[in-house]
């Protein structure tokens, strides 16, 4: 039993150890070390595939492993998907390029760069932003879920761009993506958190997962606090995805 209790809380304490770590090395970076280590892209990579371990956790207690791994499988190739399409069509998000700074990333045919953890990151927002909403209409919680997830890219937008500079919007000027980075941000959410719950069904969030999304945000917060609007936005939503009571503000929607 205490052994099982250790394997559950693995993944959060993963978690939550690299995401402190990574805080302390961000304030490193930026006083005393004068170029980011090579720390960097596998604190990223740590945080990312910890925080879906605890999505999947999640569900699987409440369901089945086999139910769990098709729940973030799924998730996982409409995010890909999606982005294989985007770049190549400029269809949903517009056009838009990967630099190459968000590591491990890979060149695929045209030259383009793509991050190897790009489809990992669509499960944890999006697989996050669908547990912490529970409705007992599918629809309507991935509508919810579609939401919540566009606005934490909306927000989110200016550090990616302007402070990591993981990604760049040709021909567009600006603090924020163009409105078309929502209309696709949005759809893909939608799709992703529909096929999500096909095999999730309606497993709802534990405080781990409330935290890990909390947490992301309040770290992409910290990351980009030269742009003070959007960080305490951010640093709001990474709050209130934190609280249980999140849970029971869409208890109304039936």
């Amino acid at each position: 039993m205490r052994a099982e209790r250790i394997s559950n809380r693995l993944p959060f304490r993963i978690y939550v150890s690299v995401l402190l770590f990574s805080v302390i090395g961000t304030i490193l970076q930026r006083t005393i070390l004068p170029e980011p280590t090579i720390l960097a892209p596998i604190c990223s990579a740590l945080m990312l595939l910890s925080g879906v371990a605890v999505l999947f956790r999640n569900i699987e207690v409440q369901t089945s492993i086999s139910r769990a791994g098709l729940a973030v499988l799924a998730l996982f190739l409409v995010g890909l998907t999606v982005e294989l399409v985007g770049l190549y069509s400029k269809f949903p998000f517009g056009e838009y390029r990967y630099t190459g700074e968000w590591q491990p990333s890979v060149q695929i045919p045209g030259g383009l760069e793509f991050p190897l953890l790009l489809p990992v990151a669509w499960v944890l927002v999006v697989g996050a932003s669908t547990l912490i909403l529970p409705s007992p209409c599918p629809w309507r919680r991935s509508l919810l879920a579609a939401a919540l997830a566009t606005a934490i890219d909306f927000f989110m937008e200016p550090t990616m761009i302007h402070i990591l500079q993981y990604w760049t919007w040709p021909g567009h000027a600006g603090l924020y993506a163009p409105l078309t980075n929502a209309f696709g941000w949005f759809l893909t959410s939608l799709l992703g958190s529909l096929a999500f719950q096909t095999f999730a069904g309606k497993v709802v969030a534990n405080q781990q997962t409330r935290w890990v999304l909390g947490g992301y945000l309040l770290f992409l917060a910290f990351l980009g606090f030269e742009n003070l609007v959007p960080s305490i936005v951010l640093a709001l939503l990474g709050a209130v995805c934190t609280s249980p009571q999140m849970l029971t503000l869409f208890r109304r929607v039936k």
